[in-house]
């Protein structure tokens, strides 16, 4: 069962935040009437499709840190804060047929556990 976007969006609501970031590629700028929608600086990774129906009241209440960098620049950054990304890099082999469903899923599955953070 996933999570859905409108849940999550209600419960940063609930939970009184200022704001609610997420990993969407697209860019929140300010216009004359408020904040819009706009594509990805990256066009490859844009995401803009998918939150063509967020509304302005929504919009207001949204963030998208990711959406004025490249795929590379994510990465980098997330190297330079030391945020590992198992599943961004094995899914990127899998696209670029350096390994298979099989190799990716058990490669993932074998990654020791790590104790949470406080």
């Amino acid at each position: 069962m996933g999570v859905k976007f409108t849940d999550l969006f209600a419960l940063a609501q609930q939970l009184g935040a200022d704001c609610l970031a997420t990993g969407h590629y697209v860019q929140r700028v300010m216009g004359e009437n408020g904040p819009e929608l706009h594509r990805a600086v990256d066009a490859s990774r844009d995401q803009s499709y998918f939150l063509f129906a967020t509304t302005p009241e929504q919009l207001d209440f949204l963030r998208f840190p990711l959406g004025g960098m490249t795929k590379p620049a994510v990465r980098e950054l997330a190297r330079k804060m030391g945020v590992e990304m198992p599943i961004c890099e094995a899914t990127a082999a899998l696209l670029a047929g350096e390994t298979t469903v099989d190799a990716m899923i058990e490669g993932l599955l074998s990654r020791p556990l790590k104790a949470e953070r406080e």
